[in-house]
């Protein structure tokens, strides 16, 4: 607990520190170009995106047998993202909720929904993994952008301080494995190893090719609407920013704030966005501003959903259940 609280301060911090080095006047300056009805169409972008997961997740267990209402599958989702929210353990703590709270639906056994959650990570990490190399290799062999010396002098200690924290709970997390066990690093690329081919046979065994393809695009076209959000924050704000730029900001601060620095990469990912943003022509208080009203849809709003479906599970008279259960070949 004392662990968790501290990772919220380090949040907190470097969000602060942020918005501090940008200038709290400028970013609400820039802030105040949102309209009301503007701020809805991103919110509605990020309600598009939880029922694109939640028909993922039911298209998946239909083909395995079986049919569970939208809503709750909407609702479990919501209640296993606040606990990715708000615990620094990047993924792990969030879909163990998951496959606790769909047993808890369809009395599937664990080890089964852990091979159907293998199946919707394989379909859903696999067009994350392919985007954003293809967008750094892009970005590092054909962007011709320029960063003047005044923006180094404020990116610099703002990525100098990232790195540090960084580095700095690694190496106290797994200090000991570093000292005791010089081998520690062969057995997770084992592991990895593992895990892909268990979700590549997990979904071979389920979905057809062309099911798999479904299932692909459906995924694509989710992670899609994060830089198009980002890059619509910046187009209300009346900024310029390429939608280049946003991709490649999204994924790049998407993938910082895996890390378990901050709960849901509070300030990590914020930071990430702005001095990419920098990169792409912005002043950092109007990157930060477009980090901030982005993250209003993707983060806090969520956030808020996510803590009423918890809320929701403990207190509704009302069982979550399956409207029908059938069992096929897959599950025997």
């Amino acid at each position: 607990m004392r662990q968790k609280a501290v990772l919220w301060v380090v949040g907190a911090a470097i969000l602060v520190g942020g918005i501090l080095i940008a200038g709290w006047a400028e970013i609400v300056e820039t802030a105040q170009m949102l309209a009301w009805y503007e701020l809805l169409i991103l919110l509605g972008l990020q309600i598009i995106t939880i029922a694109g997961l939640a028909y993922q997740w039911g298209y998946l267990f239909k083909r395995s047998g079986k049919s569970i209402r939208y809503r709750d599958i909407a609702i479990v989702n919501l209640a296993s993202g606040f606990v990715e929210s708000v615990t620094p353990s990047s993924k792990l703590g969030g879909e163990a909720a998951k496959v606790y709270l769909f047993h808890q639906i369809t009395n599937t056994a664990y080890h089964r929904l852990s091979a159907l959650l293998l199946v919707q990570k394989f379909v859903s990490l696999g067009p994350l993994f392919v985007i954003c190399v293809v967008s750094t290799l892009f970005f590092v062999n054909y962007a011709d952008v320029t960063v003047q010396l005044e923006t180094n002098v404020v990116l610099g200690p703002i990525l100098a301080t990232i790195i540090v924290l960084l580095i700095g709970y690694l190496l106290i997390r797994f200090r000991d494995r570093l000292l005791v066990d010089k081998e520690y690093s062969i057995p997770h690329i084992d592991e990895a190893q593992r895990f892909l081919q268990s979700s590549i046979r997990n979904a071979r065994s389920l979905l057809t090719y062309s099911e798999q393809a479904w299932m692909l695009s459906v995924s694509t076209g989710v992670w899609a609407l994060y830089p198009f959000k980002v890059y619509l924050a910046a187009q209300f704000l009346s900024l310029e920013l390429s939608l280049f730029i946003a991709v490649v900001g999204t994924f790049l601060a998407y993938g910082v704030s895996l890390l378990p620095v901050s709960p849901g990469g509070l300030g990590t990912f914020e930071a990430t966005l702005a001095s990419v943003c920098v990169i792409g022509g912005l002043t950092f208080s109007e990157g930060m501003a477009v980090a901030l009203v982005t993250r209003v849809a993707t983060f806090w709003f969520p956030l808020a959903l996510s803590a009423g479906a918890t809320v929701w599970l403990f207190v509704s008279d009302e069982q979550i259940s399956p409207e029908e259960t059938r069992v096929d070949s897959w599950f025997q």
